[in-house]
């Protein structure tokens, strides 16, 4: 299928899902037939994609998914299910930018993907917050990049988590006061988890949570005090600076 491009989309206040859109085309469950990317650009206002009673966003692409200045908030599931992941292991990426995801009944974000995935960019934040499940789960191959993101306060897990083969980095990030922890990070190998600059204080177990891995860990300037164990869980070389 071809590449998908919605713009300036309000879609709120749905019994169901605010928008739907499937480009794979996986009806046999072989992967993709479709190859297009989908691009995401809302309408820059509080309620794009808002007060439905299932998700804000669900997207099924067999290319890039691209999010940009949307608001996925106060839905009955999650703020939004990012899905490329079936396109026959093509690395295809996940891009979220100047978007929030924050107060859903289930998970802010979830991304299946075997790309990279980068959230967030130095002139636009994102908010995952207040969410009754976790802020964001990212699941991937490929790296997973953050810039400049809020996932506090959210209920019954983790402000963050993330699955990946790839590298991680965590930069400008805040993950304050999650029921659980504020970061679960998980790479394989010796890939490099960096988080810098960041406030990863007051959740309910852990700071940072990063097992099973060889690869460094660089924490710069960071505070991970206040937890409920510990600041920061490493299964992995440590170079710390910050309070922990």
């Amino acid at each position: 299928s071809d590449a998908v491009t919605l713009t300036d989309v309000v879609a709120s206040t749905n019994g169901d899902t605010g928008l739907y859109v499937d480009n794979c085309l996986d009806f046999f469950g072989t992967g993709c037939a479709g190859t297009g990317a989908v691009t995401i650009t809302g309408a820059g206002v509080a309620d794009d994609f808002v007060d439905n009673d299932g998700l804000g966003i669900y997207v099924d692409s067999g290319g890039d998914i691209i999010v940009e200045d949307v608001t996925a908030s106060n839905n009955g599931w999650d703020g939004a299910d990012l899905l490329n992941d079936e396109a026959q292991g093509t690395g295809n990426d996940v891009e979220i930018r100047n978007s929030n995801f924050d107060g859903n009944d289930d998970t802010g974000l979830l991304v299946y993907s075997d790309g990279n995935i980068t959230i967030g960019e130095p002139l636009g934040n994102g908010i995952f917050a207040n969410n009754n499940n976790a802020g964001a789960s990212l699941n991937t191959l490929g790296d997973v990049s953050i810039y400049f993101s809020n996932f506090s306060d959210n209920l019954l897990t983790d402000g963050l988590a993330v699955e990946t083969e790839g590298n991680i980095t965590l930069y400008h990030v805040a993950a304050i006061g999650n029921e659980l922890k504020g970061a679960y990070l998980s790479t394989v190998g010796t890939s490099t988890i960096y988080v810098g600059s960041s406030a990863l204080n007051g959740n309910g177990s852990y700071g940072i949570y990063a097992p099973s891995m060889d690869g460094d860990v660089p924490l710069e300037s960071i505070d991970a005090s206040y937890t409920g164990i510990k600041g920061a869980y490493l299964e992995a070389a440590c170079t710390c600076t910050g309070d922990i």
